[in-house]
């Protein structure tokens, strides 16, 4: 498969994970009402409700996603116990089409409704009436700054985050159309590694490492076009080799905020002072290293092979269903068999795209 069709058609995956429009509405209209019930029956000011996480900032894909909604709260700050407790009971009371019970962790509320997950984070406000002085990032940074170095406060340095989305929000409208599309590809192949515990921010680390592997094939190409085959490659390689990762975005804050650290670093672009590989389990980079180097060698055979390795271009690694021969742990067979759910859409979807892209059909089986 020449080089040329195999861009076309991760071009045009990426276009087709993206969450349809009428969806995205649904889920939207879904939000303001969420926000509507617990401002009126709040005891707490909420000024703002904005939609953040990768449907907010487009880069979610069809196949898994959820609204990670943040909702800006005056005179309030972390810990966020009190008024996540009221939150949950006004959503039990007066929401009545959620399914299942609400989860309340230590920093949001977590229901389904109608199908959508939704994900509610508070956030202290001051900004406006609050304070008209100094911008909410600079604020937000000296109270991190301060609990950092507060022993008995340092562990909720983190709940002030959610502070800081509607930069996130910023940083990611400012890059391109091509950028976003990679993302999508990059959270594509990250549904197809199985890795059996939790990653926090294992969404945000793919993207902004998408991110930087755009840009710089951006950067790179002003004398040529740019190819999402050559930036998918690169962010390949950023993980194939972890340990060299320096990834500092200083779009917002100055780099003199940030700590110091030794490699792997990728530096939060509206946070100087996460980290986001300082707290991943120790094999999670390590796999994802073996996992891309085994797709840099399935895009090299599509390039021989075409059609029949490209179909193969995505399989999970590994492979879930030879896992269960040698795996007795519970915890991990959980895990695997909520994972294969995703794969088996992955396959179906990947197995549509091509039937359309070679044959023009939906279903060639049929």
């Amino acid at each position: 498969m020449k080089d040329k069709r195999l861009r076309g058609m991760l071009s045009n995956l990426s276009c087709q994970l993206a969450i349809p429009k009428e969806v995205r509405k649904t889920g939207n209209q879904h939000m303001q009402k969420i926000f509507l019930t617990l401002q009126k029956y709040s005891n707490y000011k909420l000024s703002r409700c904005r939609l953040l996480g990768g449907v907010g900032k487009k880069t979610s894909i069809s196949l898994k996603f959820d609204y990670d909604c943040v909702i800006y709260v005056n005179n309030v700050d972390p810990p966020f116990k009190e008024l996540l407790g009221e939150w949950n009971g006004i959503l039990n009371h007066h929401l009545r089409n959620i399914s299942g019970i609400i989860k309340v962790t230590n920093y949001s509320v977590q229901f389904e409704v109608d199908g959508f997950k939704f994900d509610i984070l508070p956030a202290s406000n001051y900004t406006g009436s609050i304070n008209k002085t100094e911008s909410q990032a600079n604020i937000i940074y000296k109270k991190i700054s301060q609990e950092k170095m507060d022993s008995k406060k340092k562990d909720i340095a983190y709940l002030y985050s959610s502070g800081l989305s509607e930069l996130a929000l910023k940083f990611m409208k400012k890059q391109s159309g091509f950028i976003h599309d990679l993302c999508r590809l990059a959270k594509f192949w990250n549904c197809t590694i199985v890795f059996d515990q939790y990653v926090s921010g294992r969404s945000s680390i793919i993207e902004y490492l998408a991110v930087k592997a755009g840009q710089d094939e951006e950067e790179s190409t002003i004398n040529r076009k740019r190819s999402i085959l050559s930036a998918f490659r690169r962010f390949l390689s950023y993980l194939a080799d972890y340990n060299q990762i320096n990834i500092i975005f200083t779009d917002v804050y100055d780099e003199s905020l940030i700590m110091k650290c030794e490699k792997p670093y990728l530096i939060d672009p509206t946070n100087p002072y996460n980290n986001f590989l300082d707290r991943v389990p120790h094999d999670f980079l390590p796999t994802l290293a073996k996992c891309s180097n085994e797709t840099l060698n399935r895009l090299y055979k599509c390039g021989n092979n075409g059609l029949i390795e490209y179909e193969k271009l995505f399989d999970p690694q590994p492979n879930l269903r030879n896992s269960f021969k040698d795996n007795s742990d519970i915890t991990s067979i959980n895990t695997m068999i909520s994972t294969i759910e995703i794969n088996e859409k992955i396959i179906e979807t990947i197995q549509k795209f091509i039937n359309r892209s070679f044959y023009g059909e939906e279903n060639q089986s049929k």
